[in-house]
């Protein structure tokens, strides 16, 4: 069992819910869909105006919610995984407060995460991206310890070459791999995902699936169609390109 949260810190569009889904198969964990997200947005600390019209909650303050995902380590005999956004942590994290995770980094080309995040969140802000912020946390933590750097996994390598990079995953930060979990049934239609205030049909693709290798169902636009993506584009691929190069490499 680890002593520390497990958390992969994706930016939005990485897979990183089905990541979270085949954790949660392997059942020596209890896992959470972006805990800081509530943080961010419903929180008396929250760093966003999005749900303005909904009361803050103190519930959900950072120290609150890491509070509440440390209670659960060890509850059955089980350790603790959480996949949440890097953006969700801007303004707050810090070495002392990543120093409660064993952090993983999960990376996709922004030429494949911008358009299905423009899809779900057309007026998404550059704080909802999250490129610069993830780099920034992976550099603290390389600093904080060169020895050691954090994983660094490539979405698109984690579905085309699923088991190998899950096992190596497992076996770098210290748990057994189990086959098993890289299976699993279609998910009823209406199970409830995440707590989004936009709803959850942004996991659409996740509810068809049966593992990482999943078929496309939806068509988006190529970043050079849209302005605010290109822009965006342009400013986020050298953040990926920096992370991709120190990414977990499988033979």
């Amino acid at each position: 069992m680890l002593d520390k949260i497990l958390a992969v810190w994706g930016t939005p569009r990485t897979r990183s819910t089905t990541f979270l889904w085949m954790m949660k198969q392997r059942g020596d964990f209890h896992t959470f869909h972006e805990p800081f997200g509530k943080s961010f947005y419903l929180s008396e600390d929250r760093k966003s105006n999005r749900a303005a019209d909904q009361a803050p909650q103190a519930e959900f303050n950072y120290q609150a919610v890491l509070d509440m995902l440390e209670s659960h380590i060890g509850q059955d005999g089980r350790s603790v995984f959480i996949k949440d956004l890097t953006y969700h942590l801007e303004g707050v994290y810090d070495e002392a407060f990543l120093s409660h995770f064993h952090n993983v980094f999960l990376i996709r080309d922004p030429a494949k995460t911008l358009p299905s995040l423009y899809s779900l969140l057309p007026d998404f802000t550059s704080e909802e991206v999250g490129y610069h912020t993830q780099y920034q946390m992976y550099e603290l933590l390389r600093a904080a310890n060169p020895n050691s750097p954090p994983v660094i996994i490539d979405a698109d390598e984690l579905a085309t070459h699923t088991e190998a990079v899950v096992r190596s995953f497992c076996e770098q930060v210290g748990i057994p791999f189990i086959a098993e979990s890289l299976q699993w049934e279609t998910i009823p239609t209406e199970t409830k995902l995440t707590w989004w205030i936009g709803g959850d049909s942004h996991h659409d693709n996740l509810k068809q699936s049966t593992g990482f290798q999943t078929k496309r169902f939806k068509d988006y636009l190529h970043v050079s169609e849209v302005p605010k993506l290109a822009k965006a584009y342009e400013e986020y691929l050298p953040y990926y390109e920096k992370l991709y190069a120190n990414r977990l490499i499988v033979r």
